[in-house]
């Protein structure tokens, strides 16, 4: 029991809310990772602009999900069509059903992880 305490007492309160240790820590660590990294590129000669070099990471992490997202769509659909090629005798129909539940599959993955990164 004392530990579940004092594992509670390392949370915050902020706006009349209790935030999660967990979630206190990982925002520090976030903060810490954005000041180390604008740290690093300056201590290589480069001026950089904290608050843009961070919209910039933050844009390129953006448009490498949406890669990731539109690949694995894009590989979804090469599977069901060389499915459909090799076994023709399986209606397209339920090739196509399970290509949707796979990729709904997929979005749940994606919001867990998203909400696991979140936190």
């Amino acid at each position: 029991m004392e530990i579940v305490l004092a594992i509670y007492k390392q949370g915050k309160v902020v706006n009349d809310m209790y935030e999660s240790p967990v979630n206190v820590i990982y925002g520090e660590m976030n903060m810490q990772i954005e000041a180390d990294i604008c740290k690093a590129i300056q201590n290589i000669g480069i001026d950089v602009n904290k608050e843009e070099l961070i919209k910039a990471l933050q844009y390129d992490r953006g448009q490498y999900e949406k890669g990731y997202k539109d690949g694995y769509k894009s590989a979804i659909d090469k599977f069901a069509e060389l499915v459909i090629e090799a076994f023709t005798y399986i209606p397209k129909k339920y090739v196509m059903a399970l290509a949707e539940e796979m990729k709904a599959e997929m979005k749940l993955e994606r919001k867990t992880d998203e909400q696991n990164n979140n936190h």
